[in-house]
């Protein structure tokens, strides 16, 4: 029997491999897993249903609906449908373990032409699909971000920086901007680490690093609510990049945009702060490294109309245009130097004087020397006197006839003629023909200098009119103008780097001290009538540009806005963030140091007040320089002596005791964790999977999948099929696997029948030996004793007498036969005498009855006497059939026998109203 039921079995096994090919390994008893080899090769069999979707691995493919977004989708058509298989890591032949013999409709589907793929992110693909053909997947270098667990949801693929130094490079500033969705699972590539920011359920540290993939948050202590994204990096360096860098897995440190050195722990030229963010726009400079504040030392030429004059080379002049090569208009008594830089020497006619202007020369004087204006050479029919050094007379030489000759005013000597000769008319006096030999002009004109004639004059401020030169309409072109001197009675150029100026109140007595500028060349700056290249100490460029403002009295310097100081009026000030603070030292995360200098200090300062500048960011305090660190940040825990600086990992098999604020190995199950104890783990060791923050070996001794930490059963999900579906399912069997099921069943039903009827004569059995034990047992005594004589032991009922006929058998020629008597059955000595039931025998009619019976009803009795007719049995009555009631009236109970005999029965026996 039981060999049958094993036989059976095997053949419905053998029938429906796929009816009993579900997963021993499912982690929770509601999930149904089944391999996809058992159920490919239904697939084909209705075209037009839907096809179970596929996950695989080299290894291994289930069947089932599963809603991952990770791997590569390969859909492919088959019988009208279309087959999805999710590939996961790994190369795939058609000869791979998990395309068995009894997988062969799933490889087909796989490797066919017109199967397509698509990466899901964070994956790529190579290779081909064709027949015979290698596939290989892979993660591709960084880290995907899932918005479900098990790697299910939105996904975002989050890259390592390249292996490159270039600081622009997009893939390393790409990841500038925090990743601002909730997470809650993470797959890594191979040798990343991840940094998390998340709220933790503990009072422990908001940064925590993660060392391989976490299918699912909600199996962690730490991460249960899931989690942010702050930073993504490869964990190939060994020393560890600063703040400003990542690590990528040639194990060097890319530096972000703006920072700058083998760690990245300094800020690029042009960048500021802390974080090292750029300068403002339209700065040329500002002051830059982490201790800078960004306020703009010099702006850009492109945020502003005016143009440096040392962007075309020039030094006193406007450039034409925002050019190298652009031409300078040279303020007003210069021009081009010898080594070529436009407007840096003083033109014929100007000497350089000690206050470094070009002055015009005595209108007297051709040239003459710096830095006092002595001449050099007199002009034509003039001569050097020895009373004034920078001036010259007319010659006295000049004679006729041997006599000296001496001209009238408004004539000169002409020597070609030996004549005094008329000056032009705008002349006072001259040495020459012409209005540009005039020494001096008739007023109210006044000489310009140069042999550029006579001009008007602003009576008020003395500014000569240089547009047009002896009314000639031709324009004398300057970047800067010309003021009278008295002294000198001749128009003379304003002082270096003045674009424009003039003498308030303007009189004849006026001297060239009391001129003021009103307007500098760009880069020079107005102080009190003056142009200078600096604002001096108390003084800070004004928002135009173009003068200096006074301070803050606190600030004994100060830029960007005259309140933001740089260095304190007072001895015992601290500067800090341009304010000036009281105090013996700068507060936590600013540091002084005399040896570091800011650009914004002056260099030669007034006071000796200490300025207090930020720390590095990976410092939460410092000392000396921004990057010597004193202690650590919350994002970057680890304070590394040796080098006084501070990191953001353990080792991956320890975490931060902030407690402690040092590092602490892990529970020894755990291959990463984020707190103490076996509860604690955040990574297992290879083979086993996290339940709710325990490492332990899968229950169902599935494989976990390298990389993923979840076994494929995990993954995958087959729902219960439906009834039509069962059916369909039902006819996919062999014909003769079909014929051979019904023929075990009917074997089954016989066996059973004949089991259940031997069970049933074995318990009738019983019931029967149980009955007759019970009626042997004394109770049955004593019931019989306790009722009356008359119900107990009732009188024997009478028939009447047969005829003679029927007694032929008591003569004793024919004595009648007799059987044997059995041996009485014995159930007591009381009760072996008395009779049970009523027994009816053939017996005179007139004798009495006894009411003891004879001790032995099997007894042979006596012969009989000869009835009469009157007898109430007889005797052709035994041996007939069944009595028949016969309701003659004369008593209750009256019966006409088979030959037509009356019984009547007269008895109390309460027994006899039941036959």
């Amino acid at each position: 029997m039981l060999a049958l039921l094993l036989a059976a079995e095997a053949l419905a096994l053998a029938a429906f491999p796929y009816a009993t090919a579900q997963s021993h390994h499912s982690p929770q008893p509601h999930l149904a897993v089944r391999a996809a080899a058992a159920s490919a090769s239904s697939s084909s069999a209705n075209s037009s249903s839907p096809l179970v979707p596929a996950v695989c691995t080299p290894d291994l493919c289930l069947e089932g609906q599963n809603a991952l977004t990770a791997g590569v989708v390969v859909s492919s058509p088959v019988n009208g449908s279309t087959q999805q298989i999710t590939l996961l890591p790994g190369t795939y032949t058609p000869s791979s373990p998990a395309f068995s013999s009894t997988n062969s409709s799933l490889s087909s589907a796989l490797f066919s032409r017109r199967a397509s793929a698509r990466p899901s992110n964070g994956f790529s693909a190579s290779g081909s699909l064709a027949s015979g053909s290698t596939f290989t997947v892979q993660m591709m270098h960084g880290v995907t971000a899932y918005s479900n667990a098990l790697y299910q949801g939105e996904a975002t693929y989050l890259s390592l920086p390249t292996n490159s130094s270039n600081s622009s490079n997009s893939s390393s500033s790409s990841f500038n901007s925090t990743y601002s969705t909730t997470i809650h699972s993470l797959l890594f590539s191979p040798s990343t680490s991840l940094s998390l920011y998340t709220i933790l359920s503990t009072p422990s540290s908001p940064h925590l690093i993660l060392w391989s993939s976490l299918p699912d948050f909600s199996q962690t202590k730490a991460l249960a609510t899931g989690a942010k994204v702050v930073d993504v990096q490869s964990s190939a360096c060994v020393k560890g990049c600063r703040s400003g860098g990542r690590c990528v897995s040639g194990g060097r440190c890319v530096c972000e945009i703006g920072w700058e050195r083998e760690s990245c722990d300094t800020c690029s030229k042009g960048f500021f702060g802390p974080t090292c963010q750029p300068c403002p726009a339209g700065c040329s400079s500002c002051d830059d490294g982490l201790t800078g504040s960004g306020l703009c030392l010099s702006p850009s030429s492109s945020s502003s109309s005016v143009v440096l004059p040392s962007t075309c080379n020039c030094l006193n002049g406007l450039c034409a245009s925002n050019s190298t090569t652009a031409t300078c208009a040279c303020s007003a008594g210069w021009t081009t130097a010898a080594n070529g830089t436009q407007c840096a020497a003083c033109a014929a006619g100007y000497y350089l004087s000690s206050g470094g202007d070009c002055l015009a020369c005595d209108p007297t004087c051709a040239t003459c020397s710096s830095p006092s204006g002595t001449c050099l050479t007199c002009q034509p029919t003039l001569q050097p006197t020895s009373s004034s050094p920078t001036s010259c007379v007319p010659s006295s030489s000049s004679q006729q006839n041997g006599t000296f000759i001496t001209c009238p005013s408004r004539t000169f000597f002409d020597s070609s003629t030996s004549s005094c000769v008329a000056c032009d008319p705008m002349c006072e006096s001259c040495y020459a023909a012409g209005a540009g030999a005039c020494t001096k002009c008739r007023e109210p004109n006044v000489l310009m200098p140069g042999g550029k004639g006579c001009v008007a004059v602003d009576s008020k401020t003395g500014v000569c009119d240089a547009s047009k030169v002896g009314g000639s309409g031709n324009a004398t072109t300057s970047a800067g103008g010309w003021v009278f001197d008295n002294a000198k009675g001749v128009c003379d150029a304003l002082p270096a780097k003045c674009l424009a100026g003039g003498i308030n109140s303007f009189t004849s007595a006026s001297t060239r001290a009391q001129l003021a500028c009103s307007k500098c060349l760009p880069g020079s700056f107005l102080v009190n009538g003056a142009c200078v290249d600096e604002c001096p100490a108390g003084t800070m460029v004004s928002n135009d540009g173009t003068g200096c403002q006074a301070c803050d009295s606190s600030c004994a310097t100060c830029a960007h806005s005259t309140s933001f100081c740089t260095s304190c009026a007072s001895s015992t000030a601290l500067v800090q963030n341009g304010t000036c603070i009281t105090g013996p030292s700068c507060p936590a995360g600013f540091f002084s140091s005399p040896s570091f200098h800011s650009p914004l200090l002056p260099s030669s300062p007034n006071t000796t007040a200490a300025t207090c500048l930020p720390c590095h960011p990976d410092c939460a305090t410092c000392s000396d320089t921004p990057t010597t660190c004193l202690t650590c940040p919350s994002s970057r825990p680890v304070f590394l002596a040796s080098s006084s600086s501070c990191v953001s990992t353990c080792a991956p098999n320890e975490f931060f005791d902030s407690t402690k604020g040092q590092c602490v190995a892990c529970d020894p199950s755990c291959a990463s964790c984020a707190s103490a104890g076996a509860d604690g783990c955040l990574s297992c060791p290879s083979g086993q999977k996290l339940v709710s923050g325990r490492c332990e070996a899968p229950k169902d001794g599935c494989a976990v999948i390298d990389d993923f930490g979840v076994c494929l059963e995990d993954l995958v999900t087959v729902a219960p099929q439906s009834q039509s579906e069962a059916a369909q399912a039902k006819w996919k069997m062999p014909w003769w696997a079909i014929l051979v099921l019904l023929i075990c069943v009917a074997a089954l039903v016989v066996v059973a029948v004949l089991v259940w009827r031997r069970r049933e004569q074995r318990r009738r059995r019983e019931q029967t030996a149980r009955f007759a034990r019970d009626l042997g047992n004394k109770e049955v005594d004593k019931k019989l004793a306790a009722l009356p004589i008359s119900i107990a032991y009732p009188p024997i009922p009478r028939a009447a007498s047969p005829s003679p006929s029927s007694f032929s058998y008591l003569s004793p020629a024919r004595p009648p036969p007799r059987r044997p008597s059995p041996p009485p059955p014995v159930y007591g000595k009381e009760l072996s005498d008395v009779p049970l039931t009523p027994r009816f025998v053939l017996e005179d009619p007139n004798s009495p009855i006894s009411p003891t019976p004879s001790r032995s009803s099997y007894a042979p009795s006596a012969r009989p006497p000869l009835r009469s007719e009157q007898s109430r049995w007889s005797d052709s009555s035994m041996g007939t059939g069944r009595v028949r009631e016969h309701k003659t009236g004369e008593s209750a109970r009256t019966f006409t026998t088979k030959a037509g005999n009356t019984l009547t029965i007269q008895s109390k026996n309460p027994y006899l109203g039941r036959i």
